[in-house]
């Protein structure tokens, strides 16, 4: 099912796939080819993933075996597949052994109308990931030292974020205090600098200003560089 084109896009759009893996380990012992890896690097470290199942990594799939997940399959067998509500994580279907993927989509079809009339539409992974992109690109312009550049990326989100559930927004606002708190300590630092080298922090200052617009800071950057120009 998770290797079948035509419901990997189908579940792109329309579901969130939970897996309950048991054995692993001894896979791994034993050398077989499902449990190989392939390393990556992400954000300069390097990670190893599980060729079987990308992106995700062995410990990963340990978790999800521990997690909820596992509790659903009372049968003793495997395969087992359950429709969960996601709202409530009630089971709403389930299928013991192998299963048709049109069967599971035409469940998750009928399912999704009924949790759309009770709690209305949900968020696609579209959204999340316009979220996470846009996380990534702030930190990035953090780093870079160019906090309104980060703020913009951030303010692109806002018509959209509005209709978002509580969690996403608050990442939202979780992000655009880390610009704010990034851009106070590179000032604070210039305002240290000045007492010792008042002629480099004068530089720096008018270098910094520039990046400052919409964080509220512009004024005090200003009255810095009045004050070291004398």
């Amino acid at each position: 099912m998770l290797q079948n084109k035509k419901y990997i896009k189908f579940a792109d759009q329309n579901t969130v796939e939970v897996m309950s893996l048991g054995g692993l380990d001894k896979g791994i012992e034993k050398g077989d080819r499902k449990a190989e890896t392939y390393t990556e690097k992400v954000n300069g470290e390097e990670i190893e993933f599980l060729v079987e199942f990308p992106n995700l990594t062995v410990e990963e799939i340990y978790a999800l075996n521990r997690g909820k997940a596992g509790s659903y399959n009372d049968t003793g067998k495997i395969p087992f597949t359950a429709l969960i509500d996601p709202h409530t994580e009630k089971e709403l279907q389930r299928w013991s052994g192998g299963i048709a993927t049109g069967t599971i989509m035409d469940a998750v079809k009928e399912a999704t109308r009924e949790l759309r009339k009770q709690h209305g539409n949900g968020i696609s992974r579209r959204e999340i990931g316009q979220l996470a992109e846009a996380e990534a690109e702030s930190r990035e312009e953090i780093e870079n030292g160019d906090f309104a550049e980060a703020l913009e990326v951030l303010s692109k989100l806002s018509s959209s974020a509005q209709e978002w559930p509580q969690t996403m927004q608050e990442r939202v606002s979780r992000a655009h205090r880390q610009v704010i708190e990034a851009a106070q300590k590179a000032l604070a630092e210039l305002e240290e600098l000045a007492l010792e080298e008042p002629e480099k922090a004068a530089r720096e200052v008018a270098k910094l200003k520039l990046k400052l617009r919409g964080t509220g800071l512009e004024g005090r950057a200003q009255q810095l560089l009045l004050d070291l120009k004398g």
